[in-house]
């Protein structure tokens, strides 16, 4: 079982290091297009395209990791206030709800990734299927970090009083 989490944090540890360099990417070809810009000479017409597919994929292929290191916007007000017990059952519940609709967005994300033909056509030609292949990966993994808070081996809610086991 160990070397199954170690093989999933490190398939999440790679796919954020890869949404990580696609970023320098774009910040690489951004400069490049405003330098040419303020230059004067014509600017490529695949910048803005580009960013956009490698917008896409960042946030998809690093959402995953950012869960499991709890690094995303997470505001804890309400969750604060509460008692211990409330505390549980709502946690298991934004577990459950999260887990279900991670799956749902995968199956529904597969079923257009198999289906997609053609070319998408932007400033640039790729296959259509590329537009959406990193979806069902991201949020199949993006449900197994639900279930595993759902099980109880880790908790969303790291800076609430994650020791009394919300």
């Amino acid at each position: 079982m160990k070397t199954l989490v170690r093989f999933h944090n490190s398939v999440l540890t790679v796919l954020a290091i890869f949404a990580s360099v696609m970023l320098v990417g774009v910040f690489l070809a951004i400069i490049y297009d405003v330098t040419l810009r303020t230059l004067r000479f014509i600017p490529p017409i695949w910048t803005s395209a580009f960013s956009e597919y490698v917008l896409l994929y960042a946030t998809t292929l690093a959402a995953p990791w950012l869960m499991r290191e709890k690094g995303h916007v997470f505001i804890t007000t309400f969750i604060d206030m509460l008692p211990q017990k409330p505390r549980q059952v709502i946690a298991k519940l934004v577990y459950l709800i999260g887990t279900i609709t991670c799956l749902i967005i995968a199956y529904v994300s597969f079923q257009v990734l198999i289906t997609s033909q053609g070319m998408e056509i932007r400033t640039f030609e790729i296959p259509r299927w590329t537009v959406f292949v990193s979806m069902p990966i991201a949020f199949l993994l993006l449900a197994v970090e639900f279930a595993r808070f759902l099980v109880g081996i880790d908790s969303l809610y790291h800076g609430v009083k994650s020791d009394e086991g919300v």
